[in-house]
């Protein structure tokens, strides 16, 4: 038996929910039951994928359903002490809004299914232009939506979330003269610049194409290099563009 219960912390719009495996652990590949985190607006169910490359890492899944909320931070502590304390490493933000009623964030742990999980969510929707402030050592990020800001000798845009590669083409035409996806290797340059972390609130981000079908996307979370097919709206990505830093423009 599986069995779920909620721990709620009165800290701002914090919501700590344990998950407890039964006698026999989580279940490899099958989801547990939904949790509501009322205060968030916002339900989810957590699954253990099983063993990934790396001996003992098990690979797990977050699927969150949006009740209104349009960011929100996550975090996880598999860890058997400390289950009350929030995480101080391992957030990653991402949104939960736009036309999308579902969201799923994939994680690895070395613990294994049997053992205790506990799932952080906070709702970030209130604070929207601070989300990825001090990611950025080198350069100027103020806020996510709209800015630009100086990496690897490039000017950065960021657009909009949730946009498939497609629509991140229109998006970058409508920008003007000079601006175009970033490749692969600027995503993995830009990646090593902000100390390994997203500067973008979201962990995929659109690169060039990858052929007459798919594009390359950066995934901060897995920091590697991947692909989907230009209109694979389940790897929803943000939209970013870039051009050189020149007075020509």
């Amino acid at each position: 038996m599986k069995r779920f219960f909620g721990l709620l912390l009165s800290v701002a719009l914090l919501i700590a929910v344990s998950a407890v495996a039964g006698p026999s652990g989580t279940e490899i590949g099958k989801w547990t039951d939904w949790v509501r985190a009322d205060k968030l607006d916002l339900e989810y169910r957590v699954r253990c994928n099983g063993l990934g490359t790396t001996p003992n890492a098990y690979m797990w899944d977050v699927e969150v359903i949006n009740k209104g909320a349009d960011i929100a931070k996550f975090g996880v502590n598999l860890t058997p002490t400390d289950m009350a304390t929030e995480p101080t490493k391992g957030w990653m933000t991402w949104p939960i809004g736009g036309n999308r009623w579902h969201k799923f964030v994939g994680f690895r742990s070395e613990a294994a299914p049997g053992q205790r999980v506990k799932v952080w969510l906070k709702n970030l929707s209130s604070e929207k232009q601070n989300v990825a402030t001090g990611h950025l050592a080198a350069g100027k990020l103020d806020s996510v939506d709209g800015t630009v800001f100086n990496a690897c000798n490039m000017a950065w845009k960021v657009g909009k979330a949730d946009l498939d590669w497609n629509q991140t083409q229109e998006w970058i035409k409508s920008l003007g003269l000079g601006w175009r996806s970033p490749t692969k290797n600027e995503l993995v340059m830009l990646f090593k610049e902000v100390g390994q972390k997203s500067p973008i609130g979201q962990d995929y981000v659109w690169a060039e194409p990858k052929d007459e079908h798919s594009a390359w996307h950066f995934s901060f979370y897995y920091r590697e290099v991947r692909w989907s097919y230009f209109d694979d709206h389940s790897r929803y990505g943000r939209g970013v563009a870039v051009r050189p830093i020149t007075d020509r423009y």
